[in-house]
């Protein structure tokens, strides 16, 4: 299908939703009766009046839903694919742009409030490592679909996930306090038990003026997996907590100063991967169980602070400060003997020590980023509407990898193998130090050319400058296999921009159309060479509508993403490297709805489908992808129903019934000709959920929530990482590794509001 034809189909498309009696979508934004706002244009909007395609999630809905983090959210949200990497974080990708394991720089950007988080950059591992932050206590999640480079610059190329904390209330005292309990079915094994604890206050401490809000939260899970080798059980818990403070001080009517920060750490201290044959998928030691070489365990932490000054002058132009630093350290190690005990099995110099030899990766990224951010902005009103900006970002981090090995579980090994066991104990580490630095300029306008008509168009100048140095030690620095040093620098200057239409052809619904650019850095390697930041241009065109006294709301898009200059990580024949691959396309559409036919009742839905495939690929490129391959991770198809009731029971207190049901199609784990990994497709996965719940007298509620009712077990990951050739894997056996969905899961929630 031809750009031209795709348009002319989601432009009929568009035409048709419109000439009904549609409205805009909620994702449990908002109540039938309450406008719903987002901050995607850097100013408070009414989200049907944003020429861009936008879903916000409200606090009401991760409420609902008893969310505990953005992937129990994602699946309500058209267009995001959210990807546990472990611990609090994720790879987020939209609409379709990832390149899989093979992608290490974030096509997705993240924002606590006005603040940037994470890394910008590969080299770092900003596309495994996306933080993510426990959904309590938030004013709601903003997905910002497509390219937002012009206004939230570099890693926006697919679009962007903004978490919008709530604000202290300057007038009254609150709190809140909750309690969930889950307990998960698992077929053979002990069920594993959850508890998560919530609460916060708000605190006016000068009426009107002055007002702090605090939150917390601590969020544990027992182990139920069983390493056979040693017996240990209980393995696979994992806790997290963490706390939120946000400080509101309004002085005068054009004057606020807001001074927030989080903290919140992640702990898996033994962590038990699932292997499975290679072939059949089949777990080799049963659905809890396996073998452990060698001790795995997961930890994060993160912290973010922020300082946000606005002040209005008389004529309504206002002037926004934001500073924000942020802290964000994992510490990683993984099994990796199934993985280099072939390889080792495969070269006669080494066979008959490999079967004795286990293996561990340790993998320790650290960022430490530091932006500053000066707007001024027009009021909100009148015809012509601007924003102009100026941004810093400074970004140190540092990254340690390696490749370790013991002798036959720490055993003393026979003094002639002594030497080479103590050569190989350190088979490679690499420490890498990259510095980040960038300056953008940034300007946005809208034209209200008719009352109806709106005409918006914004530019963005990014230069940044990157230093890389590694230094590198082991058995491969010592043979010659690997330098012991390298690095280099590199500069990019890039432009972005947005050019968007819209007609309102009548309250609250909007016909538009919107193309914008998004990039990603560029940088050095190792190697002293540079790659290039890869760019997308995407074109849409939507309708939104809210109509029915807001009862009924629609949103449909369609859109093609053009994907230049694609960056990824692969092996050049001497070192693994970060380089461009060639381009692809992604096009599709996506829509979400919500209706509530009688009081009480609330019907929603989204849908996307997504069309992925490579367009080009640059000579010598190594990445395994082939013209028409699909991209990894990309369901075609993806969405939600839901359902949910509410209804009075006695006096002021009522209940609540609720169902869902979520779904993704089948994708590819990787591109089918990368030599460094086994090729599989995962399957369908479809979810039933039901919910139901009483809120009592002042604030008082019980909630019971069933997930995965029909007790589906389905695979959800699969891999098998190669440290030698398939044929030679396949020879020795290596497993792959495999993870399932949880089993049926039950959740009791106890809260309280005062």
């Amino acid at each position: 299908m031809t750009k031209a034809q795709f348009f002319a189909i989601t432009s009929s498309m568009a035409a048709i939703v419109a000439a009904t009696p549609a409205s805009a979508q909620d994702s449990g934004a908002a109540s039938a009766d309450n406008e719903i706002v987002v901050t995607a244009n850097k100013r408070e909007e009414n989200l049907f009046d944003v020429p861009s395609s936008v879903s916000a999630v409200s606090d009401q809905f991760i409420d609902r839903i008893r969310a505990n983090n953005l992937s129990d959210i994602g699946a309500y949200v058209p267009g995001l694919n959210v990807q546990p990497s472990g611990g609090d974080s994720n790879r987020l990708i939209v609409r379709g742009l990832s390149t899989g394991s093979q992608d290490l720089s974030p096509t997705v950007g993240v924002y606590v409030d006005d603040a940037p988080f994470g890394a910008s950059t590969g080299l770092a591992l900003g596309a495994v490592f996306s933080p993510d932050l426990d959904p309590s206590d938030l004013a709601r999640v903003e997905v910002l679909r497509g390219p937002q480079g012009t206004l939230y610059g570099a890693n926006t190329l697919g679009g962007l996930v903004k978490f919008v904390t709530k604000a202290p209330d300057l007038s009254n005292f609150s709190g809140h306090a909750s309690i969930d309990l889950s307990t998960t079915r698992q077929q053979g094994a002990d069920d594993p038990f959850r508890t998560v604890l919530r609460g916060g206050v708000n605190l006016p401490i000068v009426q009107d003026v002055a007002a702090l809000r605090v939150s917390g939260f601590y969020d544990t899970t027992n182990g139920t997996l069983t390493d056979v080798r040693t017996g240990r059980d209980s393995l696979g818990g994992n806790s997290r907590k963490g706390v939120r403070a946000k400080l509101l001080v309004e002085p005068a009517d054009n004057l606020s100063i807001t001074l927030s920060g989080a903290y919140a750490r992640n702990n898996s201290p033994r962590t038990l991967s699932l292997t499975a044959d290679a072939q059949t998928l089949e777990p080799t030691y049963g659905d809890y169980a396996d073998y452990a070489y060698s001790d795995s365990y997961s930890r994060s932490r993160y912290y973010v602070l922020q300082g946000n000054i606005r002040y209005e002058f008389a004529n309504g132009i206002s002037l926004s400060s934001t500073t924000s630093y942020s802290d964000f350290k994992v510490d990683l190690q993984s099994d990796l003997t199934t993985v280099f005990q072939p390889a080792f099995r495969a070269s006669p110099s080494t066979a008959a020590i490999a079967p004795f030899l286990q293996f561990s990766g340790p993998v320790r990224p650290v960022v430490k980023r530091t932006t500053q951010e000066l707007r001024l902005a027009s009021p909100s009103s009148g015809s012509f509407e601007w924003l102009v900006g100026f941004f810093y970002d400074d970004q140190d981090s540092n990254y340690l990898s390696g490749i370790n090995s013991t002798f036959n579980f720490g055993a003393t090994p026979p003094p002639p193998l002594a030497p080479i066991v103590g050569l190989l104990a350190d088979y490679q580490t690499v420490t890498t130090i990259n510095h980040y630095k960038e300056y953008s300029g940034f300007a946005n306008a809208k034209l209200s050319i008719t009352p109806t008509i709106d005409l918006g168009a914004g530019v963005r100048y990014s230069h940044n400058k990157q230093a890389y140095t590694s230094a590198r030690t082991g058995f491969l620095v010592l043979v010659g296999a690997l330098p012991a040093s390298g690095g280099g620098t590199s500069s990019d200057d890039v432009w972005t921009a947005s050019f968007d239409a819209s007609w309102h052809f009548a309250a609250d619904s909007m016909l538009y159309a919107r193309a914008a650019r998004g990039y990603r850095p560029g940088g050095p390697t190792a190697t002293g060479t540079s790659f290039d930041p890869d760019t997308t241009w995407n074109y849409e065109a939507g309708v939104k509508s809210s109509m029915m006294d807001g009862k009924l709301r629609t949103s449909l898009a369609g859109f093609f993403v053009d994907w230049d200059n694609i960056q990824v990580n692969f092996f050049n024949g001497t070192n693994t490297v970060i380089g461009n691959a060639g381009s692809a396309r992604s096009m599709g559409a996506e829509f979400e709805g919500s209706y509530s036919p009688v009081d009480g009742l609330t019907l929603g839905a989204n849908l996307t489908y997504t069309d992925t495939k490579i367009t080009s690929l640059l000579a010598g490129q190594t990445t395994g992808a082939a013209f028409g391959d699909e991209l990894p991770y990309v369901s075609q198809w993806a969405g939600a129903l839901r359902a949910d009731y509410y209804f009075p029971v006695a006096g002021t207190a009522g209940g609540n019934l609720g169902a869902s049901l979520r779904y993704r199609s089948a994708f590819d784990g990787s591109f089918p000709g990368d030599a460094g990994s086994t090729f599989y497709r995962l399957p369908e996965t479809a979810f039933v959920d039901l919910r139901a719940g009483i809120e009592l007298n002042e604030g008082f509620s019980v909630n019971l929530q069933v997930l995965n009712v029909t007790d589906s077990r389905k695979l959800t990951s699969a891999s098998r990482v190669l440290g030698t050739s398939e044929a030679n894997a396949d020879l020795f056996g290596q497993p792959a590794s495999v993870a399932y969905a949880p089993g049926r899961t039950f959740t009791i929630s106890l809260a309280g509001k005062f």
